[in-house]
């Protein structure tokens, strides 16, 4: 009898040491990093680092960004989604992140991650994409880029992060609706493919209001189009692509996933500490100075979105076939 009871006793510590039970209820108990797919000094890496602070004022622990450009944001993708799943390691997601590993079967190629590698756990964000192009450019008017790309298909180029990363399926919406064709130069992220544009290597981009206004607004760039569903405040003479005629539209959301995997305590313990984060006065002050549209999504609302918007672009992806 005692022998058993000695048993028993092994077993109920076993049970209530259990290590995932012990590490979830002590998350977080050392720095969290949050991986973004872009090279700085784009909107992802600036949208990262304005959560990371608020964030880890929440979490009571740093929160680091580490930007991994590459693949329009798949390698940055490729290591949360082969990370351990201990709530240590963050994706900051975009539009690209849930297509690119069916957009790649579909091109013939094995993708660098497996789409239920990851779980999104919250949306944060959702901007459009302003189309623009140097402020001396002869394009005064988007009409004046849609003829020139009709009257010379695929001369016009434009810079991106690469395929299916935002301006990639942003542009290739457009061209696909307008009836033109566009070359796409791949740069590490939106910062460098804007910046690719200022200096004459390409001749539009386009990028969310936080890059393009300062652009703007310093009278280095000319907006022509936005791709959301509404025109901004910012930018009230810029039309949409659908108050123009083309009957598509684009937004470049960003939100945080985990490896799948994680437990559910921790991914509770994220998803809480975002939410309050992104409600909180310091973060919404900072965010209204960078025009960068809040769109908090819980876990739930967060994977039918995702399910949607993939639906949507796979669906363009098939129309434009086959992407080099």
């Amino acid at each position: 009898m005692k022998y058993f009871f000695s048993r028993l006793f092994l077993l109920f510590l076993c049970f209530n040491l259990n290590p995932a039970k012990i590490h979830a209820e002590t998350f977080p108990n050392k720095p969290i990093n949050i991986i973004v797919g872009q090279a700085p000094g784009g909107s992802a890496d600036v949208n990262a680092r304005l959560l990371a602070e608020s964030l880890s004022k929440i979490l009571m622990q740093p929160v680091i960004v580490q930007n991994k450009p590459g693949v329009g944001g798949a390698i940055g993708g490729a290591q949360v989604a082969n990370s351990s799943p201990d709530g240590y390691t963050l994706l900051l997601t975009q539009a690209g992140t849930f297509t690119y590993p069916e957009a790649e079967k579909n091109a013939g190629k094995k993708p660098l991650y497996e789409l239920n590698q990851l779980e999104p756990i919250a949306q944060v964000t959702d901007d459009p994409t302003i189309l623009i192009v140097r402020s001396d450019s002869r394009w005064k008017s988007y009409q004046d880029l849609i003829n020139e790309a009709k009257l010379n298909p695929g001369k016009l180029t434009y810079g991106s992060s690469g395929n299916f990363g935002p301006a990639h399926l942003s542009v290739e919406m457009l061209a696909n609706a307008a009836g033109v064709k566009f070359t796409q130069v791949p740069f590490n992220g939106g910062g460098p493919a804007n910046m690719a544009m200022l200096a004459g290597t390409v001749d539009f981009s386009v990028a969310p209001p936080s890059i393009a206004i300062p652009q703007i607004q310093a009278g280095k760039a000319r907006p022509l189009l936005n791709s959301g569903s509404r025109r901004i405040k910012t930018l009230p003479n810029t039309p949409t692509y659908k108050e123009v005629g083309y009957g598509t539209q684009f937004s470049f959301s960003t939100g945080i996933a985990v490896p799948k995997g994680t437990p559910v305590a921790i991914i509770n313990t994220l998803r809480d500490g975002i939410r309050s984060a992104v409600q909180s006065p310091e973060y919404l002050n900072k965010i209204s100075t960078q025009s960068i549209e809040i769109s908090y999504l819980d876990s739930a609302a967060f994977k039918a979105f995702v399910s949607e918007d993939s639906q949507r672009i796979l669906s363009l992806l098939e129309k434009i076939g086959k992407v080099e």
